[in-house]
């Protein structure tokens, strides 16, 4: 292989069978939703699925498709930050299109428990912190980088551990509570912190953790297996970060969304109580 440079960036490409029949899958059976429920005479909203097909599923080919995905067995930054993608960026783009609240509109008792775990407050920042530490500090994104099969594997682990932490705050089909956005969002700023160390680890180590496949590829021009490492190490610390921020803007906006809804729900509820016979509200002991 040539040398990884600005240039070849440009122009290395390759048609990377797991991540286009992920791409396939994900669109077809959103569509088939989409279809189902407008045949219901339910309507849905077009941004929508526009969101998911080229946001989401255009990502993700993006990603497995460039010298992302053509770099990553050759270059453990390349792998970190191809990684890091589908883990942070693929999974809102997905969620953005609501597949869950497209579900429910299908089969409404369909996804009540998946709709349950994903609504536990901390379960995703945990997942995440869980994901990338494993990744980093095991064989397992070299090995993730040796043929097909662990690469759809970890493919479908990235995005499932991604969705986990944002469907509860891009579907609202997966919404919870205000009470529960709160609990998120403090524990959502504590990931803030944690999920530094993975990468500032990397970066600070004397020696190449998990060298097995990674001290034996020999591509033109590349850097050292420790100079690699750090490099991952910095990328790692770098997406961390650069992917919380945004998330927890978004979960301001949900837990904003989520109080106003609970408020307009109470108010309607105080509505419909009873009056007595002159026209006045009963009082609540009464009730």
């Amino acid at each position: 292989m040539t040398p990884l440079t600005a240039g070849t960036a440009f122009t290395s490409w390759r048609a990377d069978p797991v991540g286009i029949a992920a791409a396939v899958l994900i669109t077809a059976g959103y569509l088939f939703l989409v279809r189902r429920t407008r045949d219901r005479g339910e309507p849905w909203p077009r941004r929508r699925t526009f969101v998911l097909v080229f946001a989401g599923s255009g990502s993700l080919l993006l990603i497995t498709c460039s010298f992302l995905g053509v770099y990553a067995p050759q270059l453990r930054w390349v792998a970190v930050i191809q990684s890091g993608l589908l883990l942070l960026l693929v999974p809102p783009l997905i969620g953005a299109g609501a597949p869950v609240a497209l579900w429910k509109r299908w089969r409404p008792s369909a996804p009540g428990r998946l709709s349950r775990i994903l609504r536990v407050p901390g379960l995703g920042p945990l997942v995440i912190i869980g994901t990338t530490s494993a990744l980093v500090f095991t064989p397992w994104l070299g090995w993730s980088v040796s043929g097909p099969l662990p690469r759809a594997v970890t493919l479908v682990a990235l995005l499932l551990a991604g969705l986990v932490l944002a469907l509860p705050v891009t579907d609202e089909g997966a919404q919870t509570s205000s009470l529960a956005y709160a609990a998120m969002l403090g524990l959502g700023l504590i990931e803030f912190l944690l999920d530094a160390l993975p990468g500032l680890v990397l970066r600070l180590n004397t020696h190449v953790s998990a060298a097995g496949h990674w001290t034996a590829q020999n591509l033109p021009g590349a850097p050292t297996p420790l100079a690699d490492q750090h490099l991952a190490g910095d990328w790692l610390w770098f997406l961390a970060e650069a992917g919380d921020l945004p998330y927890l803007i978004i979960l301001i906006a949900a837990w904003i969304r989520s109080d106003t809804r609970e408020a307009a729900r109470q108010d309607a509820e105080l509505d419909l109580i009873e009056t007595d016979e002159n026209g006045m509200m009963r009082p609540w002991w009464q009730n």
